[in-house]
C-alpha cells in the first residue's frame, strides 16, 4: 500500500482499497484520496481525545495506518466530514497533504430520515466491537448525546419505542439498552412514563447515600445491630427469576436466619426495566417469593415423607488416574 506516495496515488487516480463502511441508511459511493485541506471538518458533539489522535499520528509515521483493514474517515460528496475526526486531525497534525476517505451518502430507510441514519453512523462507527483498530471508543455518554441530538432534531420522538429502536440501530448491546433508555428519558425528564434504572454501581451509590448499613452477601452475612436486620442487595428482571435471582435471595434468607435466628432480613431490590407497569408487576411477585418457595418445599417434603421421592443420583465423569484404562 505504501510503495507509492500519497501524491503519486492521487495523480495516478488508482482505485483505493478500503474497508467499506456498512450501516443502515448509508450508501457507499467510492473510495478515493483527497487533499486534507479540502476536507470540511465541521464541529460535532464528540470531544476530541488527543491521546487517540497521537496514536493515529504514530501509525501514520510508522506506516501502520491501514485503511484496507479499517474504515477510513467518511465524507459526503462535497467533502464534509461525517466520521473519523481523530484520523483526520492526525493527518492535519502530521502535515499530510493527502488522506484516504470513503465517500458516502445517507438515504431515507426503514421509515427514518437520512439525517437519522447519519447521526446513527457517528455512533456505530465508534462501536469498539466492530474491529480492533485504534479508535476513540464511544462511551455511554456519547450514545446518550447522539440519541438526544436525534430527539432535538425531531428525527425520533422521546418515547420508549423510538429511543429503544435508535439504541438498537446504534448497535448497543441488549444488556445496556434499559439503562441508557432511562438515562435518556428519565434523567432528562423527557418522558413521564419512563422510570429510573439502576446498575450495580448506581444502586451502590444510592444505598451508600441513603442507608447507614452494612450490606451482606451469601458468603459474608453481617447483622446490623441497630435494627437487628441483615440486608441484601439484589437486581431482578422478571416476575419469575427462577434461573438465579429468586433462588439466590431465598438461599441468602435461609443462611441469614441460620446464622442469626430471629433476625430481620431486608432485600434492597431494583428491577432492570424502565417500564412502570413491569416494575410494579415484578415488585408484587417478589413480595410472594418467600411464601412460594416455602410452599414448594412443603410439597416436596410431603412427597419425601410419603416415600415418593427417589434419591438424588450422581454420575461422576472419570477423572482419577485409576478410572482410565
Amino acid at each position: 500500500m505504501y510503495n507509492l506516495t500519497w501524491k503519486q496515488k492521487y495523480i495516478m487516480n488508482k482505485d483505493v482499497k478500503i474497508k467499506i463502511p456498512v450501516s443502515n441508511g448509508l450508501v457507499f459511493i467510492e473510495s478515493k484520496i483527497v487533499k486534507v485541506k479540502d476536507i470540511k471538518a465541521e464541529k460535532n458533539n464528540r470531544i476530541i481525545d488527543f491521546n487517540i489522535v497521537n496514536k493515529f499520528q504514530k501509525a501514520i509515521r510508522n506506516r501502520t495506518y491501514n485503511t484496507e483493514l479499517n474504515t477510513p474517515p467518511c465524507v459526503l460528496e462535497d467533502c464534509t466530514l461525517v466520521s473519523g475526526y481523530h484520523k483526520y486531525n492526525a493527518h492535519v497534525l502530521e502535515n499530510q497533504e493527502y488522506i484516504t476517505v470513503a465517500v458516502v451518502k445517507f438515504i431515507d430507510f426503514k421509515n427514518k430520515l437520512a439525517e437519522y441514519w447519519q447521526t446513527t453512523w457517528t455512533s456505530v462507527e465508534n462501536n469498539p466491537d466492530n474491529d480492533e483498530f485504534i479508535r476513540n471508543p464511544r462511551t455511554d455518554h456519547d450514545i446518550v448525546v447522539t440519541t438526544l441530538n436525534q430527539i432535538k432534531l425531531n428525527l425520533i420522538k422521546p418515547t420508549e419505542d423510538d429511543v429503544r429502536q435508535s439504541l438498537k440501530d446504534q448497535q448497543v448491546s441488549p444488556k445496556k439498552i434499559n439503562k441508557l433508555l432511562s438515562d435518556i428519558l428519565f434523567d432528562t425528564k423527557l418522558s413521564p412514563t419512563i422510570c429510573k434504572n439502576y446498575n450495580a454501581t448506581t444502586a451502590d451509590d444510592y444505598i451508600n447515600a441513603n442507608f447507614n448499613i452494612a450490606v451482606s452477601t451469601p458468603k459474608k452475612i453481617e447483622l446490623n445491630s441497630d435494627d437487628n436486620t441483615v440486608y441484601f442487595k439484589q437486581q431482578f428482571y422478571n416476575e419469575n427469576d427462577d434461573k438465579d435471582y429468586d433462588s439466590r435471595i431465598f438461599n441468602s434468607f435461609v443462611k441469614a436466619q441460620l446464622k442469626h435466628p430471629s433476625c430481620n432480613v431486608n432485600v434492597l431490590a431494583y428491577i432492570e426495566n424502565p417500564n412502570p407497569n413491569h416494575i410494579l408487576a415484578v415488585r408484587k411477585a417478589k413480595l410472594k417469593l418467600f411464601e412460594n418457595r416455602v410452599n414448594e418445599m412443603r410439597q416436596f417434603i410431603k412427597l419425601l415423607d410419603e416415600k415418593k421421592v427417589k434419591e438424588l443420583q450422581f454420575t461422576f465423569l472419570p477423572q482419577l488416574p485409576s478410572e482410565f484404562k
